[in-house]
């Protein structure tokens, strides 16, 4: 079954329109015939004038489109016979011609012609005036019919009016209850256009009462404005002709709404004179409501299966056929007038190989067994066009048998294109990942390996540092050792002198030995000094060095590592305050301590200080808890922007890009801190000036925490 054409879905009662086309052009014939065929219609060729005459005796048409010039029977020859044939005058006759002159086109109409189409012509103005024609033909034998059945009625009616006069002798009454019982509008209009009566159907329809509307000029009342000059040339025409006539116009309710009526009017006559207008009219408002709506959703159906590119079909079981909408065929590459669908094996050889037995099994289950589908499978069309779609069926029961097969068709080629492609893609994107991957590892090995490097730099950097301060301290002991050493050996050398000679006084005895005494005490503090420094020194070395675990006096070890960079401050104003309790102690590791103590210290000296005369640093601690310490280190220096506050222990950032900075130092108080003591570090600028940073350490350190390869 072919779709009906766009916009005629509801507008023909029976079988779809049949167009007879007459051309004795073939090229031009086939052109017209296609056009009309692809939109659903039904077409009949004829190549001459006698050909024609010939097959609309055979079966009248709805529409003729007519060529002008032919041989033998012109286009206007075939017109006027038709026209001249009672059978056959009704049929409208669109004339399609390259004359353009304004008189072949009044010889058209004059002979009569519906309508005039200029060759070349649009397929566009050629479908919808073919259209619009057969719509009218199509209204014109609704009209024809309802005036059968009305006339049939009136017939019936009037019998009954004869029985009803012959039983109550009174006509008259009997004509007025008949009228206002009935429910189809009944109206007399006066030759003046004034009403004369109006039955209860209609009243009640427009809303009046029986005195509201006699005597109101019709057609200025109860008739939109856009209409009065078209109901007054009806009502002409009325008159002038003497005939009844039929016609569709608006009528207006009281509240203003509008009713379509579709209206049977015939004029009466006294004498010869016109006396009045009797009108006979069925509401079918509701009915063109309907049919307008039947066709915007059929409309929209069409126009929403070619978007989506998805057609429907249906399998009638019993009579074996097959009916398919337009968007199939499209999807096949065929037109209903090339191809009938209802050879299932020739339909399921559209489908590849593989994929025709998998349609053909599912299809042959759906029909006897009523099992649904729904696949995607490989297609190939009558252009050679391989193709994607996606079929679904779906079996209908009636009394628990299955009466139809139906479903839809979906061109998804593009969709499984894209899919194919996006795989490919994905494919080539997992290849791109792996050799990033590698190369990202190759990387990470190689910065690891240099992030290590300068991890051992900065350490020997600040154990060169270290050892320079110690180095630095150890020559004030030392030199005053060896000045004494050497003063007391001069002593010692005046005094064997003065032995030897025999010369040795009491008195020198005396001076001599109070200058031995002195020395011994000033080798005995300065060695006493040295001695201590070195102690020191060797602790705070051998601590981070080996990475020992030990048990440690908290204060004891903050004072060995301040001891040790005591000559970083020597030649400032700086100074460091310290506030921590004698009696905490750590099981941990007092190295990976030390260095984080120095390397703030450090940044404090680098950062907080730089353009300061006189920083002061403090270092607090107390107990957080029984199994906890708190470590706060705090300067009154130039503090951390907010901006990079978040980023302070990131490996390599620093504000001093150029000057000698790596960036690591925090970053390596940050992992000793995470890593190897156990605890926690958090960085704040202070309210006033300067920076916090908080630790928070156990006091038993995990056992062997790791900081991996970077420390």
């Amino acid at each position: 079954m072919t779709d009906p054409a766009p916009g005629f879905a509801g507008a023909l009662d029976e079988a779809t329109p049949e167009i007879l086309v007459v051309d004795d052009m073939p090229a031009n014939l086939k052109l017209l015939v296609n056009l009309l065929v692809e939109q659903g219609y039904r077409v009949r060729p004829a190549s001459s004038g006698a050909l024609a005459l010939r097959s609309v005796a055979a079966y009248a048409p709805d529409l003729i489109l007519l060529d002008v010039r032919m041989p033998d029977l012109d286009g206007y020859a075939v017109c006027q016979r038709l026209k001249a044939d009672p059978h056959t005058h009704a049929i409208p006759v669109i004339f399609i011609s390259a004359l353009n002159e304004a008189a072949d086109k009044i010889r058209s109409f004059a002979v009569g012609g519906v309508d005039y189409i200029t060759k070349p012509f649009e397929p566009a103005e050629v479908l919808a005036r073919v259209r619009t024609h057969l719509e009218l033909r199509c209204l014109q034998r609704r009209l024809e019919q309802a005036q059968i059945e009305l006339e049939q009625r009136v017939k019936v009616r009037t019998a009954e009016l004869v029985k009803a006069n012959l039983a109550l002798c009174d006509e008259r009454d009997f004509n007025r209850t008949l009228i206002q019982a009935s429910p189809a509008f009944f109206v007399a209009i006066g030759a003046d256009g004034k009403t004369l009566m109006m039955n209860e159907s209609m009243l009640g329809a427009l809303g009046y009462a029986a005195g509201e509307v006699m005597g109101a000029d019709y057609i200025q009342t109860f008739v939109p404005e856009r209409e009065h000059a078209v109901l007054a040339w009806i009502f002409n025409q009325i008159v002038s002709l003497k005939q009844p006539l039929k016609s569709e116009n608006h009528i207006l309710t009281k509240d203003g709404q509008e009713r379509l009526v579709e209206w049977h009017r015939r004029p009466v006559f006294k004498n010869q004179t016109f006396d009045y207008f009797f009108g006979v009219g069925i509401d079918i408002t509701e009915r063109k409501q309907a049919e307008e709506a039947l066709i915007k959703s059929e409309s929209l159906l069409n126009e929403t299966q070619h978007l989506t590119q998805a057609g429907g079909w249906e399998y009638d079981p019993v009579s074996k056929k097959f009916a398919w909408t337009n968007e199939v065929y499209r999807i096949h590459g065929l037109t209903p007038a090339e191809y009938d669908p209802d050879d299932i094996q020739q339909n399921i050889a559209f489908y590849t190989a593989g994929d025709a037995a998998i349609i053909g099994q599912a299809f042959k289950r759906a029909v006897e067994e009523g099992e649904p589908y729904d696949l995607e499978l490989r297609f190939k069309n009558v252009q050679g066009d391989d193709k994607w779609v996606r079929t679904i069926g779906k079996p209908e029961y009636q009394d628990g048998k299955i009466v139809r097969v139906f479903g839809n068709i979906v061109d998804i080629t593009e969709r499984k294109r894209a899919e194919e492609e996006l795989q490919r893609h994905r494919e080539h994107l997992e290849e791109l990942v792996a050799e990033r991957t590698a190369a990202l590892q190759r990387a990470n090995g190689d910065l690891r390996q240099a992030m290590t490097q300068l991890v051992q730099s900065e350490k020997l950097a600040a154990l060169g540092q270290l050892v320079a301060g110690v180095a630095h301290e150890l020559n004030t002991p030392l030199g005053n050792a060896r000045v004494v050493a050497s003063t007391f050996g001069e002593h010692l050398r005046v005094f064997a002198a003065a032995v030897e000679s025999g010369a040795l006084r009491r008195s020198q005895m005396e001076v001599f030995l109070r200058q031995g005494q002195e020395a011994v005490d000033l080798l005995e503090r300065n060695t006493a000094r040295a001695a201590d420094l070195i102690g020191h020194f060797k602790q705070v070395a051998v601590d981070q060095a080996s990475m020992r675990r030990r048990r440690f006096n908290l204060r004891e070890t903050i004072e060995e590592v301040l001891v040790t960079l005591r000559p970083q401050f020597k030649h400032t104003a700086h100074r460091i305050e310290q506030d921590i309790p004698g009696d905490l102690e750590l099981d941990s590791y007092p190295g990976p301590l030390e260095q984080v103590i120095a390397n703030l210290i450090g940044n404090s000296l680098i950062h907080g200080f730089s353009g300061m005369e006189a920083g002061v640093i403090h270092i607090n601690a107390m107990a957080c808890g029984a199994a906890r310490i708190q470590l706060d280190y705090t300067d009154n220096g130039a503090g951390i922007p907010e901006l990079i506050l978040n980023r302070i222990f990131e490996p390599f950032f620093t504000t001093k890009i150029g000057s000698g900075g790596s960036g690591l130092g925090l970053y390596i108080v940050y992992n000793l801190v995470i890593g190897i003591l156990g605890g926690t570090i958090q960085g704040f600028n202070r309210a006033g000036k300067g920076v916090t940073f908080t630790l928070i350490l156990p006091q038993t350190a995990p056992e062997k925490a790791t900081l991996g390869a970077l420390i």
